[in-house]
């Protein structure tokens, strides 16, 4: 059941997912969220967990669905691009900022998902941060996430990395619609 008062938890396991990649983070942060939903966790191999995302999400190889907006936005699916500086210029308006020897994109999925989760906890005490999270949710995360989860829909995925893409699936669909109630 989803509940819009653990959308900040769900965003930041979500978010750790996605951004270390490593058998031990994704395993806490998958073990997080299904806890946080009052989900049973499935039996897992951490070990084809974590080949599974590699190969849908990192490479060595070129991955089947990058977790970059620019890939899917961008027509040549170029990474630091106009997408990216769009990001970034958003990212500098709420006052957020990559550490300069990152080499993760801004436009990145854990990047987004963590603005978004930033966006959500200072709502509560400024307006300015509910207009840029509906802006930044309906006019740019909206626009690519489908194209990913599409992609990701065509791949044979482990369970735990099929739950984490529910999850995001069914978080984004209901801000979206909460954000189109909002309007009416």
């Amino acid at each position: 059941m989803y509940n819009a008062e653990n959308t900040p938890k769900v965003l930041e396991y979500l978010r750790d997912f996605f951004y270390f990649g490593t058998q031990d983070r994704m395993q806490r942060a998958y073990e997080q969220l299904c806890s946080l939903n009052g989900d049973t966790t499935a039996e897992t191999d951490w070990a084809e967990e974590q080949y599974c995302f590699n190969r849908l999400f990192v490479g060595p190889a070129s991955p089947l669905a990058p977790i970059v907006a620019s890939f899917y936005l961008e027509e040549d699916g170029a990474y630091n691009g106009q997408t990216t500086k769009c990001v970034r210029d958003i990212y500098q308006l709420i006052g957020l900022e990559l550490p300069e020897d990152t080499s993760i994109p801004e436009d990145s999925l854990p990047m987004e998902l963590d603005a978004c989760r930033y966006l959500i906890l200072i709502s509560r005490v400024t307006d300015e941060a509910v207009s840029v999270y509906g802006y930044f949710v309906r006019n740019h995360l909206n626009e690519w996430i489908h194209l990913f989860l599409e992609k990701t829909d065509r791949q044979e995925k482990t369970p735990a990395v099929e739950y984490m893409l529910f999850i995001l699936k069914r978080w984004v669909k209901s801000a979206v619609n909460e954000l189109i109630a909002q309007e009416v």
